[in-house]
């Protein structure tokens, strides 16, 4: 206690002068302000990772930090557009919408925008009320928003194998070019993945637990995912089959009376609260999303570009969407083939293709291995990454839009492709060897 004392102390004055620190510079300047919270929030995020217990765990966000940063920081003062980002591009709609919310609040006028995909340009124009219009603030948060779903990737992972597959997963998960750059620029893409991963991470623990709030913040994080895109929604059907017929605690499937009326009550909170968020993506009926006419609508008034691809194929009937379904879902997962790359953007996205060609067959052998004593979060899983598909490969019409909705799966494979990458002899050696035998204790 004595040795604490004067470590505690030290702590709250020092804090004491950052917080009277940054008040004096907010008065004074507020664009000094937005630069003196950047550096505190990148020293706060320092000794959080500091926390960390797992040594390689560490070392892996520490690198994810100064990669996605040093992105974030090229990006802004030197022009150069990464990946996603460029003219006309969502990235540069975001900013101008958030900047247009934030005058708006400031002097009023024309609001820049507030429902589905421009909540958040609504967290940019909060932003931006308080620091201004200074870019980097947003993207740094999209860095810290994407640090925290790396860490989620490995809790997640440690709950279902040994703590090498979470390293593999973490590692995995850093590396995918694409989440680096995402994490750099404004786009909602970032946060979507982030809140994905979270209800993944809490179902996971619902599984093991069977703790109401476990639960409820997998519906939690899946419907801020919908806020941002109303699709998403539909994935909470998953869980509320789950929470139905599932019990965790006796490790079976039975229909669980209790839970049955808890599933009953999120879905009416649901409709009543976010009815209106997502009304604008989800007709009222939400029936109506399964039909060939709503389905040819959406394919039909999608843009023609370059990137364009299945333009002739609008399902009439149901027979049409089921033949037109794998094709589509193809299309999705592997565009751009080789013979329609034209430039360098094409040439990166089929160096994704390749990374998730990789990460597919990675993850069917993890999924293999972990089947026998795994099957409730293995079959979950790849429910989960089938409907994303499915609801991407109808919504989206060209490579370019694909390859963006595509790393919406990445928290899923690499947790599972990192199962499957412990198995291989010559990878033995990266990380300890005790930690190659995977858990025997969940479900059976």
């Amino acid at each position: 206690m004595t040795d604490n004392h004067p470590k505690k102390k030290f702590s709250i004055i020092s804090c004491a002068i950052v917080v009277v620190v940054g008040v004096w510079i907010f008065y004074s300047c507020n664009v000094f302000f937005s630069y003196y919270f950047i550096a505190v929030s990148i020293i706060l995020i320092i000794v959080l990772i500091n926390r960390i217990e797992d040594p390689v765990l560490r070392k892996i966000i520490y690198i994810a930090l100064v990669i996605r940063l040093g992105l974030a920081l090229l990006q802004t003062y030197t022009g150069i557009d990464l990946p996603g980002e460029g003219p006309g591009s969502d990235a540069i709609n975001f900013e101008n919408h958030g900047w247009k919310n934030a005058q708006y609040w400031l002097q009023g006028g024309e609001p820049g925008g507030m429902t589905g995909a421009h909540y958040y340009s609504a967290w940019i124009g909060i932003l931006y009320y308080i620091f201004g219009r200074i870019s980097l603030v947003p993207q740094i948060f999209n860095v810290y928003f994407s640090l925290l779903a790396i860490f989620l990737v490995y809790k997640t992972t440690n709950m279902i194998a040994k703590q090498r597959a979470a390293r593999f997963a973490a590692l995995f998960f850093m590396l995918i070019p694409s989440l680096n750059s995402f994490a750099a620029i404004l786009l909602r893409e970032t946060l979507i993945i982030l809140f994905l991963t979270a209800s993944f991470y809490f179902f996971v623990k619902w599984l093991y637990n069977g703790k109401i709030l476990d639960i409820g913040g997998a519906f939690i994080a899946v419907a801020l995912a919908g806020a941002l895109h109303g699709v998403l929604f539909l994935l909470s059907a998953i869980y509320i089959i789950m929470l139905i017929f599932y019990s965790p605690r006796e490790k079976r499937f039975r229909l669980v009376w209790t839970q049955l009326i808890l599933a009953g009550v999120m879905v009416i909170l649901a409709f009543v609260l976010l009815s209106n968020i997502i009304s604008y993506q989800i007709p009222a009926n939400v029936a109506d999303v399964f039909t060939p006419e709503f389905i040819g609508t959406v394919v039909e008034r999608k843009k023609v570009s370059r990137t364009s691809y299945l333009q002739g194929m609008v399902p009439q009937n149901y027979f049409d969407l089921i033949w037109q379904s794998p094709i589509r879902m193809i299309y999705f997962l592997f565009a751009p083939f080789p013979w329609m790359v034209e430039n360098i953007s094409d040439l990166f996205g089929f160096l994704d293709i390749l990374i998730y060609v990789v990460l597919i067959v990675l993850s069917v052998k993890g999924s293999c291995l972990l089947w026998p004593g795994k099957k409730q979060v293995v079959s979950t899983a790849a429910v989960l990454v089938f409907s994303l598909v499915l609801m991407y490969s109808w919504g989206t019409t060209n490579y370019g839009t694909a390859w963006r909705h595509r790393q919406k799966l990445a928290a899923y494979l690499t947790i599972f492709a990192a199962v499957g990458v412990t198995r291989i002899h010559k990878l033995k050696g990266l990380f300890p060897e005790d930690d190659i035998i995977m858990k025997t204790r969940g479900q059976d």
